[in-house]
């Protein structure tokens, strides 16, 4: 069950990793798609098989049985996934089939593959479990259904992450909410996990088909320990598994909102006495708290995770190692970190059932059937159970020799201190960033208001604030929030036919361009320049800067899309400058600056007709009667860059018209 589990959480990780910066594509994603599946089914195919041959030499005596391991194909997998993103398939989806904006479509197809190769691995291991479990194959239709439930819990998981990436838009008041104040985002995603964790058993009920304990002697003897030991729980339930698997577990944190649920198979195969044994062992986790003890472990570990990643402060985009690093750090933490706290939780279980019944019988035999029912559980243990041979040894000691039993105490205790100080110490890092973070988001919340609503007053009350900050250290890589005021404030200027007022402005641009990385930056840094050139008729630093904003504008393209809005209209900007300056060129007033320009026809509006009629006139090699605009048109594109270019471009040609 948990490697499943664990499965798709890291395959999520993978998926999400993998698109949290630039697509890559490297041919067609859905051929990346379909080698990954096929490929891991030719893995699993062969894997599966030793791990048969495996069993049945154990059973026959020609080798030492072990425990069948699926975790490194697992995580295999999920890196697998990973390569597929990279090589195209989410390029694919978002680009070839245009899925990009649609909620849980294009979610659930970036981790598709890994459902196929997760469905070849548990038809693989079918006839592995049989085998294991000394009986008959589960019915295929009620195996995949009872496996696949078991994946309600982390996509809900995985869904609020959804959810939250998809408000996180920075157009929207709550994205820039998410964006601006992360540490406080991070808080109310975490309690949301937390109230998940404390309504889980109802959540137990959507994963597992479960029905309550029918009354009877056993189930008394259960309410009867409970009410001794001081344990409430709201019901005891049982979960059919066609016989097949033995297990037990408790769900929940608090009170009466708790479950103990036990297999159907451990209920057939246990004597009652023993079975008082195993309750008396999940009991034992809910009475030494583990559950709250794993929840601070793995929320330190994503605390960890998230101070890592600059705790969302980062205003770079993400690097391939940012997306690596939470893949090599989850495996390292599951089983360094979390597998021996873990194993340790289980044998204090274990001494906690044989102190609260005063006789370690029960749960000795408990484990004693088990490793007879399943072998390769005796002599090797799992992620989170040791042994068999290792748990009844520890009981025979605990109990016999009580300088064990206070070395054992003692570890807990260093164990539990271990664990607050794991969660703390990434709490407490973050905690202290907080006041900054309060301070730095008003600035950047007033900087994406400006920007979304191309405000010039806002603007520059932003950048009034954030200037301060600039000069007592605060970090702006990349010079992308400054790049974003500057863009609107000099743009602002020179749609208002006020170049002059522009200036200051585009003088700061041009300061920092060799800093720029990112390509937006680095076009806005190319289009202003070239739309200051036009409005004053500066015709050699235009022709030189309309190639590198060309240049940027199409790696720009590539990544959002040849459809979108923004991109469509920067390009007709482009065309417009291109246009003019070839016009310009083409009547012999000024020196070519290029190879003769394609002629880019702009789309119906003044600007068109006016050039369309220039550049018949200077075909016709004629003189118009006249060079002026239409009155309509005029005031369409009056005041501003365009309206001061088209001017100077009529002024150019009656130059050449005039010889």
């Amino acid at each position: 069950m948990i490697e499943g589990i664990a499965g798709f959480i890291v395959a999520s990780l993978a998926v999400a990793s993998a698109s949290s910066f630039e697509d890559t594509p490297i041919g067609p994603g859905w051929l990346s798609a379909v080698l990954y599946v096929v490929l891991f089914d030719l893995v699993q195919r062969v894997s599966s098989r030793r791990a048969l041959r495996h069993v049945i030499e154990a059973r026959q005596g020609l080798r030492p049985s072990g425990r069948v391991s699926r975790f490194p194909l697992i995580f295999l997998q999920a890196l697998g996934l990973f390569a597929v993103q990279l090589l195209g398939w989410r390029h694919f989806i978002d680009h070839s089939l245009g899925l990009a904006d649609v909620w849980f479509v294009e979610e659930a197809l970036l981790i598709l593959p890994w459902v196929f190769v997760y469905l070849s691995l548990l038809i693989r291991q079918r006839t592995l479990r049989a085998l294991l479990a000394n009986k008959a194959p589960w019915p295929y239709p009620d195996y995949l259904v009872f496996h696949l439930r078991l994946l309600v819990i982390p996509a809900i998981l995985v869904g609020m992450n959804v959810v939250e990436s998809r408000l996180a838009d920075p157009s929207r008041s709550i994205g820039r909410w998410l964006q601006f104040y992360p540490t406080a985002a991070y808080g109310v995603f975490m309690a949301w996990t937390l109230l998940l964790v404390v309504f889980s058993p109802f959540l137990v009920r959507l994963a597992f088909p479960t029905r309550s304990m029918r009354p009877g002697p056993l189930r008394s003897r259960f309410e009867a320990l409970a009410a001794h030991a001081g344990f409430r729980f709201m019901d005891i339930r049982v979960c059919p598994t066609h016989g097949y698997i033995m297990n037990a577990a408790f769900v929940g944190v608090l009170g009466r909102l708790r479950y103990v649920v036990f297999t159907d198979a451990i209920l057939e195969r246990l004597s009652d006495d023993d079975l008082v044994g195993v309750f008396a062992h999940e009991m034992g986790h809910s009475q030494r708290r583990h559950i709250p003890m794993n929840l601070v472990l793995f929320m330190g570990f994503s605390l960890a995770m998230f101070a890592m990643s600059g705790g969302g402060l980062a205003t770079t985009e993400p690097g391939v190692m940012d997306a690596v690093i939470p893949l090599v750090a989850f495996p390292v933490f599951l089983f360094l970190v979390f597998s021996p706290v873990a194993r340790s939780f289980e044998t204090e279980a274990d001494v906690y059932a044989g102190e609260i019944l005063g006789d370690r019988g029960p749960i000795v035999r408990s484990l004693s059937a088990l490793g007879w029912i399943y072998p390769s559980k005796r002599h090797k243990g799992g992620l989170v159970h040791p042994s068999i041979d290792e748990r009844l040894e520890f009981l025979e000691r605990y109990f016999e020799e009580p300088s064990v039993a206070a070395e054992f105490r003692l570890k807990m205790k260093r164990v539990r201190r271990g664990i607050l100080v794991f969660g703390l110490v990434p709490l407490l890092l973050t905690l202290a960033r907080l006041p900054g973070e309060l301070q730095t988001g008003r600035v950047r919340t007033l900087i994406a208001e400006a920007v979304v609503e191309d405000d010039e007053a806002l603007a520059l009350d932003a950048w009034r604030e954030l200037e301060p900050l600039l000069e007592r250290g605060f970090r702006d890589p990349g010079r992308q929030l400054s790049m974003q005021l500057w863009v609107v404030l000099a743009s602002g200027r020179l749609n208002a036919g006020d170049a002059k007022g522009a200036l200051p402005w585009l003088d700061r641009v041009q300061k920092v361009r060799d800093e720029l990385e990112g390509p937006v930056e680095l076009y806005n840094a190319a289009i202003l320049a070239a739309e200051y050139a036009a409005a004053v008729g500066d015709w050699p630093r235009l022709s030189r800067e309309i190639p590198l904003a060309r240049k940027h504008l199409e790696a720009i393209a590539a990544r959002w899309g040849e459809d979108d809005e923004q991109v469509v209209r920067e390009r007709g900007d482009l065309d417009l400058l291109e246009d003019g300056l070839g016009l310009v060129e083409a009547a012999g007033v000024l020196p070519r600056f290029s190879e003769a320009r394609p002629w880019r026809p702009l789309p119906e509006g003044p600007a068109r007709r006016l050039l369309e009629s220039l550049k018949t006139a200077l075909e016709g090699d004629r003189t118009p009667s006249s060079f002026t605009l239409d009155p309509a048109d005029l005031e369409a594109l009056s005041p501003g860059w365009k309206a001061d270019f088209l001017e100077r471009v009529v002024q150019s040609l009656r130059r050449r018209f005039s010889r």
